[in-house]
């Protein structure tokens, strides 16, 4: 037992009181690691407002560990929403989520005993209170983020008779993690977001997301096909920022300094170009390291910064796919289809659908069984390039283009459906709808150079010759200093009718192969666990 002296504050707050029955069970006790006395006394926010919480005239605050287990409870299903300062440690995810009989966690029994309506709904059964509070409840409750993976599938019936699972690992080791990112997007930057959450719940490391809105209006949004637990500001030491380095700096003077105080912050930035401009080079300044999602950006990085770059795959997550229907667009499944796919807010110079139609009608002069669909999105919010492209299609009758959002299991049936993929871009920071469709089993035909040319080469697929150039003004913005590949038309319509004429197994083989063994949720969930174990100390230096 420890003493600690409270004062004399006014208490302008309800007090954590924890009397709701006297048959509540006991919650005190080892966790194995820190005893709940410890946890507040790391945080200097915790011990604060426990004392302020408790404060009598001149009376002590005692704080036995029994009554500092009830306070760690209370704050986690109401107090931190008016106390923002406070980290979820790893320590403190231990304690919520070791099992406490009758529920599978600690938390879960706090919930179910303090709130007299579960009681009263459930009448003390277990297994249904269990079937509601992991199939939604927690969530409604604010408490999805303190989850444990072992207590997510605590619901599975044979779990829950098994008092063996109880007595599974919480958490990993490691600290918390606070995703940045456009969590709804339908962009690539979106699914960052999506399938770094999957491979962190995979690893049992605890995570929430910070969901964000695209800057510009002409942009398409759809639901995310990931349930992820949201919070309005960083509840974690860690920050991870899956979006570019220019809207981490953007986030930083719309919500202030204090979304990074104390925290130790990950740059996790797409890019595609080979520089950025001097005067942008102050935005390493905002993280403590940089991870890069492919060998080219970590070059990259790495020429730009003193701070640390660290190598780390991106999770490539293939849900079950939707097949589209293609007479809606005046197709077959007789056709020899050839597939290329972009973002207009990507910047059409980047992803040159230009020298997609350039290749394929190089290819196949004359007509036959080959069509080529270009699919796009937020055509409206570039009316200048769309009408580029367009024109440039009018007098093709086999190329279909197609600008309207289909629903991410739809994009993947269509890729599948897709005789060869193919991406004459001018420069990738990692490629992932390449990825994808090796993934899926199709034929890729792509630019080798930058982000793709790290998994696609000849033994998984047709890689096209290119020359740099220097990017050229109103082509993409920051451009300073860059460079980025020309494609060879020649060279990609050879590839084109290599595919056609043979398709080999081997090479779609050996792609989804890598695609499996490099980005599978196995192995970054595994990287991704091994890089945050390595940081904790700084982490905890922090705190």
């Amino acid at each position: 037992m420890r003493e600690l002296y409270a004062g004399t504050a006014r208490r302008d707050f309800p007090s954590p009181r924890h009397d709701a029955m006297a048959s509540f069970p006991p919650l005190s006790g080892a966790n194995g690691r820190s005893s709940a006395v410890d946890i507040i006394l790391s945080d200097d926010t915790l011990r604060l407002v426990f004392l302020l919480g408790h404060a009598q005239s001149s009376a002590p605050a005692t704080l036995s560990d029994e009554r500092a287990s009830r306070f760690l409870l209370w704050f986690a299903l109401e107090g931190w929403r008016r106390y923002p300062d406070v980290n979820f440690s790893a320590d403190y995810l231990d304690f919520l989520s070791a099992p406490i009989p009758p529920c599978a966690s600690r938390l879960a029994t706090y919930v179910l005993f303090t709130k007299p309506e579960l009681r009263s709904r459930f009448s003390g059964d277990v297994e249904r209170f269990h079937d509601w509070y992991y199939d939604g409840g927690a969530e409604s409750l604010g408490l999805s983020p303190f989850l444990s993976a072992r207590e997510r599938d605590v619901r599975r019936a044979a779990q829950q008779r098994d008092p063996g699972g109880f007595k599974k690992a919480g958490f990993s080791r490691v600290p918390g993690v606070n995703i940045f990112g456009f969590g709804d997007s339908i962009m690539g930057v979106g699914e960052d977001a999506r399938a770094l959450a999957a491979a962190l719940r995979y690893a049992n490391i605890p995570c929430a997301l910070i969901n964000l809105s695209l800057p510009s209006d002409g942009v398409t949004d759809v639901a995310p096909a990931l349930d992820l637990p949201k919070t309005s500001r960083p509840i974690f030491p860690i920050n991870i920022f899956t979006l570019p380095p220019f809207e981490t700096a953007r986030l930083r003077i719309e919500r202030g300094r204090a979304l990074f105080q104390d925290r130790y912050s990950i740059g996790y930035w797409p890019w595609e170009l080979t520089s950025l401009p001097d005067h942008w080079k102050s935005v390493f300044d905002l993280v403590d390291e940089v991870w890069a999602a492919s060998d080219f950006l970590e070059k990259v990085y790495s020429g730009l910064t003193d701070k640390p770059v660290i190598l780390m795959p991106p999770h490539v997550h293939i849900p079950d796919d939707e097949p589209v229907d293609l007479s809606l667009f005046g197709l077959s499944r007789d056709d020899f289809i050839v597939l290329s796919m972009f973002d207009y807010n990507s910047f059409i110079a980047r992803k040159n659908p230009d020298g997609a139609l350039a290749a394929f009608q190089k290819a196949f002069p004359s007509h036959g069984k080959e069509k080529l669909i270009i699919k796009t999105i937020n055509a409206d919010a570039h009316p200048d390039a769309a009408r580029h492209l367009a024109t440039l299609a009018a007098g093709e009758k086999r190329c279909v283009i197609i600008n309207k959002p289909l629903s991410r299991a739809q994009i993947l049936g269509l890729i599948k459906q897709s005789a060869c993929f193919i991406s004459l871009h001018r420069a990738e920071g990692f490629g992932r709808v390449i990825a994808e469709a090796m993934a899926l089993g199709t034929p890729v035909a792509a630019t080798d150079w930058s982000g793709s040319a790290c998994f696609l080469d000849a033994t998984r697929g047709y890689p096209v010759s290119y020359a740099l150039r220097d990017v050229e003004a109103g082509e993409y913005p920051f451009r300073d200093g860059s460079q980025w590949a020309e494609p060879s038309i020649a060279d990609a319509a050879n590839k084109l009718r290599v595919v056609r004429a043979n398709r080999d197994p081997a090479i779609t083989s050996r792609a989804r192969a890598f695609i499996r063994d490099h980005y599978g949720i196995e192995r970054v969930a595994s990287k991704l666990t091994e890089r945050l174990k390595a940081i904790e100390p700084r982490v905890s230096s922090r705190q």
